[in-house]
């Protein structure tokens, strides 16, 4: 359950290009439990449009969706979506005896061969594959996010007046509500309303 284990409730946020989708989530003897659910459609293009570049409208409309669905809890996850986000699986040889801030800048210089964007604009989060192979080699998992993008995330819910807990991407959350502890390779395939995203996820990892 991750950052919920540690949470009497908590929201999982979707916002979508057409959407936002919530439900909320009660612990329950380390379970979770769904205790409601919530959701909103643009009906126009206008309306849309507001969604994508007001962000006061958008921490409005999502305080409408839990009112309207009697959810209580301000503490959420959120998900960013695929396609505005980079993953790559990279690999590092002759690390083991790296410390922490060499393994960091030697994780950065190849984050470089494989994000087309400048670094300085984009948000990292990387972690070592366990089992990745010989131990002087190791296997990373890289995600980048645009700065623009996760801050303007983080400013509708401070808008909203909700404790954003956690950014992640869309894959890692369907990964993670669809395999559970499921270790075999499986394709995950979501269709939205302007793209479809299609990854192959193996051991929680979406390789491709």
């Amino acid at each position: 359950m991750g950052i919920f284990s540690s949470q009497k409730s908590c929201l999982g946020v979707d916002i979508g290009s057409f959407g936002i989708k919530i439900v909320e989530l009660k612990n329950e003897a380390g379970k979770a439990r769904l205790s409601s659910y919530g959701f909103s459609e643009a009906k126009t293009v206008e309306d849309k449009d507001a969604r994508k570049n007001d962000i006061d409208y958008m921490a409005a409309l999502i305080n409408k969706i839990l009112a309207d669905s009697g959810m209580t809890s301000r503490e959420a996850v959120a998900a960013l979506p695929t396609f505005s986000v980079f993953s790559s699986i990279i690999n590092l040889s002759n690390v083991s005896n790296l410390s922490q801030k060499d393994l960091e800048s030697a994780v950065y210089w190849e984050a470089k061969k494989v994000i087309p964007l400048p670094l300085e604009e984009m948000k990292l989060y990387w972690q070592e594959i366990e089992d990745s192979g010989p131990k002087d080699n190791k296997k990373i998992f890289l995600t980048g996010a645009p700065k623009v993008l996760v801050n303007r995330y983080i400013e509708i819910f401070k808008k909203a007046q909700i404790n954003l807990l956690s950014l992640e991407t869309e894959t890692h959350s369907l990964a993670r509500a669809l395999l559970g502890n499921d270790k075999s390779i499986v394709m995950i395939v979501e269709i939205g309303a302007n793209t479809t995203d299609i990854a192959v996820v193996d051991a929680s990892i979406p390789v491709l």
